[in-house]
């Protein structure tokens, strides 16, 4: 589906605090490698089950679905849509 490979693409997140800084990241890229694949499953469960305090880059990296949470819904839609 072309929609969803084009979730695959580099996202810019400008956060509204102007001391934060500007976060580039890879939806679906869960462990920052700058690729998606299915290394990207494990971490994602992990921050989904809150085993692994993570940054922000992987909370917006993991939100798969863009739907502003981290559920099941997002691991599903990762698998669903690796090569």
């Amino acid at each position: 589906d072309a929609t969803l490979v084009a979730r695959f693409e580099e996202v810019t997140f400008n956060p509204t605090d102007p001391g934060e800084p500007q976060i580039d990241y890879l939806i679906g890229d869960v462990n920052r490698d700058k690729v998606v694949n299915i290394d990207d499953v494990a971490p994602l469960v992990d921050i989904l089950l809150g085993k692994d305090p993570t940054w922000q880059y992987d909370h917006l990296a993991a939100d798969v679905n863009e739907d502003g949470y981290i559920t099941l819904s997002d691991v599903t839609t990762l698998v669903n849509i690796l090569p």
